[in-house]
């Protein structure tokens, strides 16, 4: 996946900014809130079509979601509650920026573009939450293509290069759905597993 490939390229960076960010007293939750802010600005920029001004937002949100784990981690601040935090936002900033496109296209009147965003929305809500619900039942369950990281860059890059706005979006939401079933899927054969196996070892 895209972040376990990124991340480590760029993990001093991060960390750099956390040591600045932890001197000034900046708290991780501090940060999470900031990278909130930061895509509804973006959402209501792309809301009224200044998309470029909403990519600037956006890459500070995205900045802010990067640092705030080193941060956290640095500043010994880590804990399954910021981590739960962390989670929660991520998903009102996902709405706050598919949203905005979604009314991007309402205003230039485009129902089925309209609809496609939408459906990333609802999709990528899909994504999370199967991985936050299986892994009450199983250890670790971040198949898939599609994670956030990976719909981010994909929208992203459509915003910077507006022809390819429609069919990355079209993209991202299929393949959030596929992402979807991959997890249902590896959900479903981790937790035969172990019966399965108790019934060879019966025979």
């Amino acid at each position: 996946m895209l972040r376990e490939k990124l991340y480590p390229k760029v993990v001093s960076i991060l960390n750099s900014w956390a040591d600045a960010l932890n001197r000034k007293g900046v708290t991780p939750n501090q940060l999470t809130i900031a990278g909130v802010a930061l895509s509804f600005l973006a959402g209501f920029c792309f809301s009224n079509s200044a998309l470029l001004v909403g990519a600037l937002f956006m890459a500070l949100g995205g900045v802010c979601d990067a640092v705030d784990g080193p941060l956290a981690r640095l500043s010994g601040k880590e804990s399954k509650f910021g981590a739960f935090f962390d989670s929660t936002m991520d998903r009102f900033a996902d709405g706050f920026l598919f949203g905005g496109i979604a009314l991007h296209f309402f205003n230039q009147d485009e129902p089925f573009w309209i609809a496609v965003s939408i459906g990333l929305i609802i999709a990528s809500f899909g994504v999370s939450y199967a991985k936050a619900r299986a892994e009450n039942f199983i250890e670790k369950c971040s198949v898939g293509v599609f994670t956030r990281e990976t719909r981010w860059a994909a929208v992203g890059i459509g915003i910077l290069l507006p022809f390819l706005l429609k069919p990355l979006l079209l993209i991202s939401f299929v393949g959030s759905v596929w992402t979807v079933y991959q997890r249902i899927m590896y959900t479903k054969n981790t937790l035969e597993r172990p019966a399965s196996a108790e019934a060879d070892a019966a025979l």
